[in-house]
């Protein structure tokens, strides 16, 4: 005996259509992509910015407060660059750092929640670095 949930009543046949499953998984799939991209817009991170005249080490706790990320550099360095006066609206993080370190001596890296600041290797200093380490690999091969 052959028992056919879908021929039994009249919901379950229209439950069992073909076009109705369709339909179904079409706003499953909606629904999902659509939660995707609500999660997506709330990791991004927008920073306000209205400093006149101010160390960087203020900058980086203003910026520390409103977006959650810890900054990691050498105190020395950064009080040699003296003070900075930057205004900048709702932009990520990214803009706001590429902004302030803009015609500065400084590159930074984003590492899970740490900005991790540091002074840029000049392009003779990095071919110096690159011909002694050639040098001392052959002088190990000897």
């Amino acid at each position: 005996m052959k028992l056919n949930s879908c021929s039994k009543a009249p919901f379950m046949r229209w439950l069992c259509s073909t076009q109705t499953v369709l339909a179904m998984k079409l706003t499953v799939i909606l629904i999902f992509f659509g939660c995707l991209q609500v999660s997506a817009d709330g990791f991004s991170q927008k920073i306000t910015l209205s400093e006149k005249n101010t160390t960087f080490n203020a900058l980086f706790e203003n910026i520390k407060k409103q977006s959650g990320y810890t900054f990691f550099y050498n105190n020395k360095l950064i009080k040699e660059e003296g003070r900075i006066s930057i205004e900048m609206e709702e932009v990520s993080l990214e803009d706001a750092l590429n902004q302030i370190f803009k015609n500065r001596p400084y590159s930074y890296m984003i590492l899970n929640k740490t900005v991790v600041i540091k002074k840029k290797i000049i392009e003779k200093e990095a071919s110096s670095r690159g011909k002694l380490w050639l040098f001392c690999r052959l002088r190990e091969k000897w």
